[in-house]
């Protein structure tokens, strides 16, 4: 798996869940989520992100979702 892209392994994560709900609406989670929690989120839980450029909100949940995917 680790010689998996970045979007080799989003793409195996929305077919894994194509038609499966959960309980958490990612809408919302991006809307009120500041990027200091999103940063806090990644520290905390050593999630390693690139920090060579400014990441978007979406940018932060790729990465989060491979690093619980892995």
């Amino acid at each position: 798996m680790g010689s998996q892209s970045r979007e080799e392994i989003l793409d195996i994560i929305l077919q894994e869940n194509e038609g499966k709900f959960g309980i958490i609406c990612l809408n919302c989670l991006i809307v009120r989520t500041r990027f200091k929690e999103l940063a806090d989120f990644v520290e905390t839980y050593r999630i390693k992100v690139p920090t060579d450029k400014e990441l978007t909100k979406l940018d932060y949940l790729d990465h989060i979702s491979i690093h619980f995917y892995k």
